[in-house]
């Protein structure tokens, strides 16, 4: 039974349909379905007969083949995927994280300045807001009532984009 099972798996050929759409443009699909059909072979015989039979087979082959394919520490992985080329990174990409960081300083560095200028307690609570992420976590870690948040951030929001344009 478990032969006649491989062999089934072999001939039809879905499996390498799957293994050639998972690993389509990395050269690797002949190598997949190889250890896919290794996994098969190796599986206990019980196990195989088991699933083949249940229904989902299928299922489980795919999964098989992505896992097979998309971890790093798969037996796959550690024989095939080291040798894939690697993508160099240029200098300018870091030339342009560089540039990027100087403008976000400079605005942050302009909305201080212009906090400054807010009342005592719109500067404060706008700070709070923005080390909480939300006008409800600000809410229950202060016990200020949330619209009184809301309509606080929101005016100083309104504030800094008008000096801003």
């Amino acid at each position: 039974m478990r032969e006649e099972i491989i062999n089934s798996i072999v001939q039809t050929g879905e499996i390498k349909d799957v293994c050639q759409n998972v690993a389509k443009n990395s050269g690797l699909a002949q190598d997949l379905y190889n250890e896919v059909i290794l996994i098969f072979c190796e599986m206990p015989s019980e196990k195989l007969i088991k699933v083949y039979n249940s229904g989902y087979f299928k299922f489980y082959a795919v999964r098989i083949v992505l896992n097979t394919f998309n971890s790093n520490t798969s037996p796959f992985s550690r024989k095939y995927k080291h040798f894939e080329k690697k993508q160099e990174i240029s200098g300018d990409t870091y030339q342009q994280e560089n540039e990027y960081e100087h403008e976000k300083d400079e605005k942050i560095g302009w909305i201080e300045s212009e906090m400054e200028k807010l009342s005592w307690y719109e500067a404060r609570l706008f700070r709070e807001y923005l080390d909480a992420g939300s006008c409800r976590k600000l809410s229950a870690k202060t016990g200020i009532p949330f619209q009184s948040i809301w309509k606080t951030v929101s005016e100083v929001r309104k504030k800094l984009k008008e000096q801003m344009s």
